[in-house]
């Protein structure tokens, strides 16, 4: 009988495969995968920076102060579009850069993109 494995953990094995054979800059991944599990294998493992959609609403702290006093804010009350920052998730030792894109849908709607890095040198464009 075959075993399953979840979703995140076919993303880890991809991913480490991946970083075996192959040099990258950045692991790109959408909401559905960034979760700080996720994210600290991208990072401390596969020794890589990543780039992940973020759910508008994640909670982050603005400081590592505000997070050792568990304040948090969801990201879509914070994040300036056009611009980046750089914030704390709960289960993460390390900060993200955010930033958040909107944009016209085919039909006229607006969208929203908030995108997550662990590249702090990273810049909005």
């Amino acid at each position: 009988m075959k075993a399953t494995i979840s979703k995140n953990e076919h993303f880890r094995h991809l991913v480490g495969h991946g970083i075996d054979n192959v040099v990258v800059r950045y692991v790109l991944a959408d909401s559905w995968y960034a979760n700080a599990a996720n994210m600290r294998f991208v990072k401390e493992q596969a020794h890589t920076d990543f780039v992940m959609a973020l759910k508008e609403n994640r909670k982050v702290a603005l400081s590592l102060e505000d997070k050792q006093a568990g304040r948090y804010q969801p990201i879509k009350e914070m994040t300036p579009e056009g611009g980046v920052c750089i914030v704390w998730i709960e289960q993460l030792n390390f900060p993200l850069l955010i930033t958040r894109q909107v944009f016209k849908n085919g039909d006229g709607t607006c969208g929203i993109l908030y995108l997550g890095s662990s590249d702090l040198k990273l810049n909005a464009a």
